[in-house]
């Protein structure tokens, strides 16, 4: 597909302003020039009509002869010529310009325009019933008018129209400039931002915009809301580095540790089996680590298809925390309210959701760990949950606990590099659920998984 040349907005803007005001100076001058030739047109018969009846008035038949008052002058010299003609159009008084043909048809009450072999003249005929009454027929007044030496006033104030629209035209391509820095300025403020944040890698620029256009402003606050979401995620993958860099030098610097000792000692069978048993306690704590990176990485990419089939949720559940009761020990203690529920999910991924939810509240429950799992059917949502009565999760935490890498500044000593609940909600979504909290300082927490009721297909 060809790429179309790259322009920049205001100057796209001012090219088409400027052509539409050409556009509409051309239709303006067009429709001026139109409105004129026809206020010409109707002012000339106007005026032919005056200087008619003004001449007809002076003229009177006696004799068998038109005669013209003493009044009457005619202006012969600016090529203005009055003729009294009878019904079939003959000259009785009067005559023609030189270069003009003599045989043209009577039209009455029509302003026409007759081109002569040098000139062009405007001609209007008309009825005298007073000269009709005293030659005993018909009898028409004709004034034959030169077209330039009449149109040459009226062309002057047709001149000065286009002269007016020109300006009007003017004035409004400025304002239309005008407009168009206003509109460009702020766009060209975010260019430059964003050129910022690419060159010096600024990311705490914003764009500042307080003017009255709605569009641009809706466009500013999403760029420095675009910003703010870039900042905070650089922001939460430089403390994820700092975290993940921390939790994996503890195993290793461990089993470093022991490799040196063993290299530099003559350690016993005894100790041996001591430095075996802390490298693969080591080695396993650093397994999870990268195990849920991996899983988080299948699944924001989409690499993990769902396993479904058709689970009783109360053996899932007792399975699993019998599991972490072995692994924790006598300080666990967990009671449940389990309803016999039967769900279509995804055995393997609702066991690491259930194991991260469970981890999560012993990690921040203290040395006596009560834990409450319970599942109910509401219609048609399967809601489980998972309540403990730790030190509980303020307001701003909540909103960010299942931000990949987020940690509070609570559980920066406790163990985990923040990816557990990033994990739940990805399963959760990967389920058609969703994934939602309750909790109060210092009372504890109780997080809710709510699926929605699958039948097996």
């Amino acid at each position: 597909m060809r790429r179309l040349k790259q322009i920049s907005i205001k100057r796209y803007i001012i090219i088409g302003i400027m052509l539409s005001m050409l556009l509409i100076m051309l239709l303006m001058l067009a429709l001026v020039n139109r409105l004129a030739e026809g206020a010409i047109e109707e002012d000339v018969q106007v005026f032919l009509i005056n200087e008619m009846v003004d001449a007809s008035r002076n003229f009177s038949f006696k004799d068998g002869k038109f005669k013209k008052g003493e009044k009457y002058k005619e202006d012969v010299d600016d090529d203005e010529y009055l003729l009294i003609l009878n019904k079939d159009g003959e000259v009785l008084y009067g005559q023609y310009p030189e270069n003009l043909n003599p045989h043209v048809k009577i039209n009455r009450g029509r302003l026409v325009t007759v081109k002569g072999k040098q000139k062009i003249y405007y001609m209007y005929d008309r009825t005298s019933r007073r000269l009709s009454k005293e030659y005993g027929d018909k009898i028409y007044t004709r004034i034959v008018v030169n077209k330039q030496n009449i149109r040459s006033e009226y062309l002057k104030i047709k001149y000065e129209g286009y002269l007016m629209a020109a300006i009007i035209l003017f004035l409004v391509l400025l304002y239309s400039l005008y407009m168009a820095k206003k509109i460009t300025a702020p766009l060209e403020q975010m260019c430059r931002v964003a050129e910022n944040v690419g060159t010096d890698d600024n990311l705490s620029a914003r764009v500042d915009y307080d003017g009255r256009f709605e569009e641009i402003r809706v466009l500013s606050e999403a760029n420095n809301r675009m910003l703010a979401r870039i900042e905070h995620m650089f922001q939460v993958q430089r403390q994820f580095n700092s975290d993940v860099a921390h939790e994996l030098r503890t195993p290793v610097a461990v089993v470093l540790a022991q490799c040196e000792y063993i290299s530099e000692k003559k350690p016993s069978l005894e100790d041996y089996q001591e430095f075996a048993e802390v490298i693969e306690r080591q080695t396993r704590k650093t397994n999870e680590i990268i195990e849920k990176l991996l899983n988080l990485s299948r699944m924001e990419q989409g690499r993990i298809k769902v396993q479904y089939e058709m689970v009783n949720l109360q053996d899932l559940l007792q399975a699993i925390c019998e599991d972490e009761q072995e692994k924790s020990g006598e300080n666990l203690n967990i009671s449940f309210k389990l309803e016999p529920i039967e769900a279509y999910i995804d055995i393997q991924l609702m066991t690491i959701l259930v194991h991260n939810l469970i981890d999560n509240a012993v990690k921040y429950s203290g040395n006596d760990v009560k834990i409450e799992v319970g599942t109910r059917q509401v219609e048609n949502k399967i809601r489980l949950w998972v309540m403990d009565h730790g030190c509980g999760i303020s307001k701003i935490d909540q909103k960010n606990i299942f931000q990949p890498f987020y940690r509070s500044e609570k559980s920066r000593n406790s163990k985990g590099i923040g990816l557990g609940l990033s994990l739940v909600q990805r399963i959760a979504e990967l389920h058609g659920g969703r994934i939602q909290v309750e909790s109060e300082l210092g009372k504890g927490s109780t997080f809710t998984l709510i699926l929605p009721v699958k039948k097996e297909v």
